[in-house]
């Protein structure tokens, strides 16, 4: 084998690149990727990656089936392999449910992949699953190497374009709704588009905590798409002078539950000072739930109380 080249996922890639999963790490916190890359301080696998990333093989599993045979894998074979990696995912990286109950998730799992196989297995026209793609961008040196989920056919989702041109779609597992924004300033769909020749792309988000799939469609313009990737570029520059700044503290991640918290801002912020930030947020939630109690009784005793169900007993 080439000794400039390594192996990553099967695939052959040269060991000076820029990888962009490294560089979203620094865009989350460049402090997080200090600890993870510089120092080799690296976060344990975690429950909700775990869960991501067994969603994520039941639908790639769907669409091998389309690619390869044509052909529909049955919903009972794609949960099978999201139990099945999900239990793995947990055993084999000795990982923490951190009070989430495993049947609980295996529950919500069962209905973010059967939403996903009802609504949108049947239309993909796969071209591309997980494949590697090594970029050039003028002002980065090294090329830079990005995984795409899926690259599909238009297949009638956009109804300006080609049926055949094609989409860059990444899949994700998230607690929030996405909205055309995240889908139009996406740096990682912008990279997509630029490796595949496209401008069409879209995020199959799986939403945990509605238990629902939201299909996001997006345009990636020109003109968005060289700012983000002089953005990138700026990012690489920042990493390759060593520069790694903290993110403001109490904003996301900077928060206890970071697992740096002790070893950056936790050395020097205790944690009292965030205590009465969490309770103003607790008291507002309660607040809020009591609000909507009263709202459901309220309409509860109109229902009840009507001219036509008084006349009707």
């Amino acid at each position: 084998m080439n000794p400039d080249t390594e192996i990553i996922r099967s695939v052959e890639v040269p060991k000076k690149r820029v990888s962009f999963s490294r560089v979203s790490k620094f865009n989350v916190c460049p402090l997080m990727y200090y600890f993870h890359y510089v120092l080799g301080d690296k976060e344990p696998a975690s429950i909700t990656l775990a869960f991501g990333t067994s969603v994520h093989s039941a639908i790639e599993s769907c669409l091998f089936s389309r690619k390869t045979s044509q052909e529909m894998l049955p919903l009972s074979a794609a949960l099978d392999v999201f139990i099945e990696s999900l239990r793995n995912e947990i055993k084999n990286n000795d990982i923490s449910l951190g009070g989430e109950n495993i049947e609980d998730l295996e529950k919500t799992g069962i209905i973010l992949v059967s939403k996903w196989h009802c609504e949108r297995a049947s239309t993909v026209v796969p071209v591309q699953i997980e494949t590697p793609h090594l970029i050039s961008i003028p002002g980065i040196e090294e090329p830079i190497l990005l995984f795409l989920d899926l690259v599909e056919k238009n297949h009638g989702m956009f109804e300006e374009a080609n049926p055949e041109h094609l989409v860059v779609t990444d899949f994700k597992t998230s607690k929030t709704a996405y909205s055309l924004h995240d889908a139009n300033l996406s740096l990682q769909l912008a990279l997509g588009c630029i490796a595949t020749g496209t401008s069409l792309c879209r995020y199959d988000v799986l939403n945990k905590k509605k238990g629902d799939f939201q299909p996001v469609l997006g345009v990636m313009h020109l003109s968005v798409c060289e700012y983000l990737i002089e953005r990138f570029r700026k990012t690489v520059e920042l990493i390759n002078r060593g520069i790694f700044i903290p993110p403001p503290p109490g904003e996301w991640p900077c928060t206890s539950s970071c697992y740096y918290w002790k070893k950056c801002a936790g050395k020097k912020i205790p944690d009292v000072v965030f205590e009465a930030t969490e309770r103003e947020k607790l008291r507002k939630a309660e607040e809020k739930e009591r609000k909507k109690e009263e709202t459901a009784a309220k309409k509860s005793r109109k229902g009840t109380t009507s001219p036509g169900k008084t006349k009707a007993a």
